[in-house]
């Protein structure tokens, strides 16, 4: 990350923060089981973006991808942690092969990374 001047990393509170600024809906979902645990309340997001995807909305995909680059961007080591293993390890690419296009640059190395089959533009499913 290359920072000027202040360097401010997204730990799990700014998450959390950033997660109900953007996203009030998922942020209430978040129940009393999974509050202050981190890796719980991403998955409550990644659940949040699998009904987007087995529901074909590539408009909320993309909103939810789009949050998940910027978290990844200036994440603090356990945000980052999170994002692979509780964000993408989640998420079905298989069943919703199409959104995998949607993904953002730094998202989809990072979804490279965890093995996920990226599309290429050749690949024939729609948005």
């Amino acid at each position: 990350m290359l920072c000027v001047g202040v360097c401010i990393r997204i730990d799990r509170d700014k998450f959390i923060a950033l997660l109900t600024e953007r996203f009030p809906k998922i942020a209430a979902s978040i129940d009393d089981v999974c509050a202050r645990l981190l890796h719980l309340e991403m998955a409550v997001f990644a659940h949040a973006t699998e009904a987007a995807m087995l529901a074909h909305e590539p408009e909320v995909v993309r909103e939810h991808f789009d949050f998940a680059e910027e978290l990844l961007t200036q994440a603090a080591e356990d945000v980052d942690n999170a994002i692979y293993v509780s964000y993408l390890e989640l998420l079905p690419f298989e069943s919703a092969s199409w959104a995998t296009k949607l993904l953002p640059p730094k998202l989809r190395r990072a979804a490279g990374e965890m093995g996920v089959r990226l599309m290429s533009s050749g690949d024939a499913a729609e948005v």
